[in-house]
């Protein structure tokens, strides 16, 4: 029993946030943050966007979304973008690395995100381990009453 709660403590604890839940629709960027809350560092971390929906400019009226088109083996989205920037040889213990999606968006500088619906998949290795891993996290907008979009996690 101890051996299981000793490699326990060793196992990765990978999490993606929002910097700032609230986000202006015409202002900055959407960052997120790559979170290692465990102890030992990840190494070779590589950040995938996965795009459900993706709508640019004045938020519609009356938007049509059905989070069950975006369902692709339990949560992950069927799409990544695998050549984004974002790219880090390590996250060392409770720290963390930040990312910006307009980095990996086109056109997100002059048209700004109205409504999103995205997973951001981290692959990384943990340092003595031989093999990768993934971690999939989802998240959407919605717009309060104060013009700002606000990310949520699914």
């Amino acid at each position: 029993m101890g051996a299981i709660a000793a490699a326990a403590v060793f196992l990765p604890r990978v999490s993606v946030s929002p910097t700032s839940a609230q986000v202006p629709i015409y202002g900055s960027p959407s960052l997120f943050s790559i979170n290692n809350t465990g102890l030992v560092p990840l190494e070779d971390v590589q950040p995938m966007l996965g795009i459900c929906q993706l709508t640019y400019g004045p938020v519609p009226e009356q938007e049509s979304r059905d989070a069950r088109t975006c369902m692709h083996e339990d949560k992950v989205l069927g799409s990544f973008l695998l050549f984004t920037p974002w790219h880090t040889d390590e996250i060392k213990a409770d720290h963390s690395y930040i990312i910006s999606l307009q980095d990996a968006l086109i056109n997100s500088a002059r048209f700004p995100i109205s409504y999103a619906d995205i997973s951001i998949d981290v692959e990384y290795r943990v340092a003595f381990l031989p093999w990768r891993q993934r971690a999939s996290f989802r998240f959407t907008t919605r717009q309060g009453g104060d013009s700002r979009l606000y990310w949520i996690e699914r």
